[in-house]
């Protein structure tokens, strides 16, 4: 038996109760999602940035989620939730460690620099649009990688931009409503 509710069709069972909790849980919230991989260098940034984001005070209706290379996962990520801020490593075609805030119209130019995760950032959010998933304000904080392949650590401009990237990130998160219109697209992030 299928049930319809808020143009989302979920089966009829036990679990229903605890994920109608969970979305409701997520209202008006905002999620940081890390998306990356750490064993490919600079293309685990995003991890990286919400690994220190754990560590920090933020306030308290914002949820840190390390994402890993999650894929087409991270439309149950977002579900339910208000704002959704991104990190990942993008290639923006810029120098290597810049950091920019990217809105969904920017996702479709700053390509992804591996197809580590499955399926891109941007293709998640075009579906999660699709199929009425996404929050209604979502913005990547997208960081240039310099060096995408097997390495445990990330190269020294992104290392660099590390602690920027992270600022930015907060600077969101402290924004009410779509802080993204109020936050530079790029910034003094870099110490």
């Amino acid at each position: 038996m299928l049930t319809t509710r808020a143009s989302r069709v979920l089966p009829t069972c036990w679990m229903c109760a605890s994920l109608d909790e969970e979305w409701s849980a997520r209202a008006g919230r905002t999620v940081v999602i890390g998306v990356g991989n750490r064993l490919m260098g600079d293309e685990g940034i995003g991890v990286r940035v919400v690994e220190e984001l754990k560590r920090r005070s933020l306030p308290d209706d914002v949820d840190v989620v390390d994402a890993g290379t999650i894929g087409l996962d991270l439309l149950f990520v977002l579900e339910g939730y208000a704002r959704a801020v991104i990190v990942d490593a993008a290639e923006m075609g810029l120098p290597a460690g810049e950091v920019r805030v990217l809105g969904p119209a920017d996702l479709a130019e700053a390509g992804p620099v591996s197809d580590a995760h499955g399926m891109g950032v941007a293709q998640v959010l075009e579906l999660a649009e699709a199929m009425g998933l996404c929050p209604a304000n979502v913005v990547l904080v997208g960081v240039q990688p310099d060096r995408v392949g097997p390495a445990l650590d990330l190269s020294k401009p992104v290392e660099a931009a590390l602690a920027g990237a992270v600022r930015c990130v907060e600077a969101l998160v402290r924004t009410p409503g779509d802080g993204a219109a109020r936050v530079p697209r790029s910034g003094p992030w870099h110490e």
